[in-house]
């Protein structure tokens, strides 16, 4: 697992865009509480970030959720009324920038997606759903 908050929220960060891909493959429609919820079952909050804010949510789903502002303002995901989109350019993020080190580095530096990087195809097996 990564070492601080900003680590971890950059993996999960990276997450989101991976089930989002994964839910293009398999035709599923997630809701962003979905896609969230995935992301933090696969990335799980250290106890600094379990920890509740006087809201009551837990500090790291907090910078989750403020986070995927920078994948909008990438291009890589659109937010609307029925749910979260993954862009093409979000899909081939995903192959471009494969660690979470590489994926941080272009989100924060603003780096597009090289042209030549293909839309990830599915997989013969579907990963399985937790």
């Amino acid at each position: 697992m990564a070492k601080s908050t900003a680590d971890n929220t950059n993996l999960r960060l990276k997450t989101v865009l991976n089930v989002l891909t994964e839910g293009v493959w398999s035709g599923d429609t997630l809701n962003a509480g979905e896609v969230l919820a995935e992301a933090t079952a696969r990335v799980p909050f250290s106890d600094h970030e379990a920890a509740l804010l006087t809201g009551g949510i837990p500090r790291g789903h907090k910078a989750l959720t403020s986070a995927t502002a920078k994948l909008v303002k990438a291009g890589w995901l659109v937010k609307g009324r029925s749910g979260w989109t993954i862009t093409e350019d979000g899909m081939r993020a995903t192959v471009a920038f494969p660690d979470a080190a590489s994926f941080a580095a272009a989100l924060d530096a603003g780096t597009p997606v090289p042209a030549d990087v293909a839309v990830p195809a599915a997989p013969a097996v579907l990963p399985a759903k937790a």
